[in-house]
């Protein structure tokens, strides 16, 4: 299981692959994932507008903090629907460990 410290950007890399887990979809007609903490939504469903068949979602550092449920645990899911109508549901699960101190990331400059 990754390890995210708390507060920070965590960055997810993804491929879909058909049920036999080695082979890439052929199309990606929508895209979109969750975050929760096993109780709550943390992100709420959000399209992922790139539709290719490999990808990286980002997640912001507030969502990988710890709240005062205590949960550390967080649930990334994916739904995909790909090669004409075909679904597929993924959960990657990853773990905030706790920086005392650390309670937010600092806002990105540009």
């Amino acid at each position: 299981m990754d390890k995210v410290p708390e507060g920070t950007t965590s960055y997810h890399p993804f491929s879909y692959l058909k049920k036999d887990g080695k082979t890439p979809v052929s199309s990606v007609e929508r895209a979109e994932y969750k975050l929760s903490d096993g109780t709550a939504d943390m992100v709420g469903w959000t399209d992922i507008t790139a539709l290719g068949t490999t990808g990286e979602i980002r997640i912001p550092g507030q969502a990988n903090r710890i709240l005062a449920n205590g949960a550390k645990d967080r649930y990334l899911t994916l739904f995909v629907e790909h090669d004409g109508g075909d679904t597929l549901t993924v959960e990657i699960k990853y773990r905030i460990t706790n920086f005392i101190g650390i309670t937010e990331e600092s806002p990105e400059t540009t």
